[in-house]
């Protein structure tokens, strides 16, 4: 089916040679800097903001990836507090965790026997202020989660996924939009091109218009008609040039460089993968970057429900702590602590029953906006091909057309300049030629960007794609 198509390429086009000073009417032709497409894509993806996001969004993502993985290890901390107390539990504590607590600490200075029993020791009652600095070092080890971290990274690892299937869909629109501009600039001065020639034609009809008028073969009505058919190819050349420099701006603005002397060069070869529907179909299936980002974004959704079941099982850590307790800076008294902890939330009011089932659902919305975008792949996939068959039967025509039109014309002019014909058959002649060349240029423009659609959707817009004449 695509194999029409590429044979209709090779179809010599009868497009005139643009000279690079079209581009830029205001530019001396030895200041303009041609560039070739791979150039042009290479510095839209250096310079546009929305790919630095996209790259941003990877890092952000990958990041997020160390940060979930880190979860499931050790983590090692270093602790140090200075406190100073006269509450009689805490100094009591201080001292005992220096090593320095004694018999004096517990009022035995006050105690004189079976008498005494009932008397408040003052030393353990009221100690007065005492200070302590406690330096620790902790080791943290999670034991067991309910399956929260490892679903923490596998949720990750999709986010990563889709930030890099969204920034490689993120390149494809952008080498797209270069190529509409890059080729939109070429389009349009061909167009402009076109503008002149008819003017120039339109000149020469108002000077064969008058010469015959003066001989009395032509009436008066026919001088006014050339004029007015003039002044219409004037305004048509204005139009044109405008919309040429209106797509050389879009141009350079994408390529990061406004109001620069750089143009488009060499005109670009996009070459169509020759197979059928059902195949390209396929290949987009398995290879198209926003499918595979919603993919990945629909397992990341996925990998919550395990995280949020996590919440129903109990979770272990082990902690490992080594301090140094001492009145001042001077010597310290060393302590080992080993502690196992668990902590399981055995009732929450169907809090954690309720975060279970919003994942499940952000996973089912997840999954059906991946089908649907599915189903507009396959759309898209077909439609563009039926455009490229009906624009490769338009190109075959525009050509014909233009040949055949251009002959006319050239009859019409024999007959007019005999006085056989009247003028509004040539305006009418070269109107139709003007358009039938128009026809062939933009003929030419659409069908290669419905060639790099069908690309993109495959994920097969080549960067670096080849130049050279169609």
């Amino acid at each position: 089916m695509l194999s029409k198509i590429g044979s209709i390429q090779s179809i010599k086009s009868c497009l005139l040679f643009i000279t690079t000073f079209l581009l830029i009417p205001s530019a001396k032709a030895d200041t303009l800097q041609p560039i070739d497409f791979a150039q042009a894509v290479k510095l839209a993806l250096s310079a546009n903001p929305k790919i630095t996001a996209r790259i941003a969004k990877v890092e952000e993502a990958d990041a997020g990836i160390t940060q979930a993985r880190a979860k499931g290890l050790p983590e090692l901390d270093l602790e140090s507090d200075a406190a100073r107390s006269d509450n009689p539990l805490n100094v009591f504590s201080y001292k005992l965790s220096q090593g320095q607590a004694s018999f004096a600490d517990f009022g035995f200075a006050q105690f004189n026997g079976s008498d005494s029993i009932n008397t408040l020791p003052t030393a353990l009652d009221s100690p007065g202020y005492y200070s302590n600095l406690n330096t620790g070092v902790v080791i943290n080890v999670p034991i067991f989660s309910g399956g929260e971290n490892r679903a923490k990274l596998k949720r990750a690892q999709s986010l990563l996924k889709a930030a890099q299937e969204e920034n490689q869909q993120a390149k494809l629109e952008l080498t797209y939009d270069v190529l509409q501009a890059y080729e939109g600039v070429r389009a349009t001065a061909a167009l402009v091109a076109i503008a002149r020639q008819s003017l120039h034609a339109s000149d020469e009809y108002v000077s064969l218009t008058q010469a015959l008028n003066k001989q009395s073969l032509v009436l008066q009505s026919d001088v006014l008609f050339a004029q007015t058919n003039e002044r219409s190819a004037k305004t048509t050349l204005q139009a044109a040039i405008a919309q040429n420099r209106d797509q050389l701006d879009t141009f350079q603005i994408l390529v990061g460089r406004p109001q620069s002397n750089i143009v488009p060069g060499a005109a670009v070869y996009l070459p169509l993968p020759q197979r059928s529907i059902e195949a390209l179909q396929a290949s987009a299936y398995l290879s198209n970057a926003e499918l595979a980002s919603l993919k990945d974004l629909a397992d990341a959704n996925q990998a919550n429900i395990g995280s949020a079941k996590a919440g129903y099982w109990p979770e272990f850590d082990l902690q490992l702590r080594h301090d140094w307790n001492s009145p001042n800076l001077g010597t310290s008294m060393p302590s080992n602590t080993v502690m196992l902890e668990m902590n399981w939330s055995l009732f929450n009011f169907g809090s954690q029953a309720g975060a279970t089932r919003e994942a499940k659902a952000e996973y089912k919305e997840a999954l059906a906006e991946w089908q649907s975008a599915k189903d507009n792949v396959r759309l898209s996939i077909i439609q563009t091909v039926r455009a490229l068959q009906t624009t490769a039967l338009q190109r075959q025509t525009s050509d014909q057309n233009a040949y055949q039109s251009m002959e006319m014309v050239n009859i019409l002019k024999k007959k007019y300049g005999q006085a056989v014909i009247p003028f509004g058959e040539l305006a009418a002649g070269q109107a139709q030629l003007d358009t039938a060349k128009a026809q062939q240029v933009m003929t030419r423009y659409n069908m290669l960007l419905a060639q790099a659609k069908l690309l993109m959707l495959i994920n097969q817009l080549d960067f670096s794609a080849k130049q050279g004449k169609l």
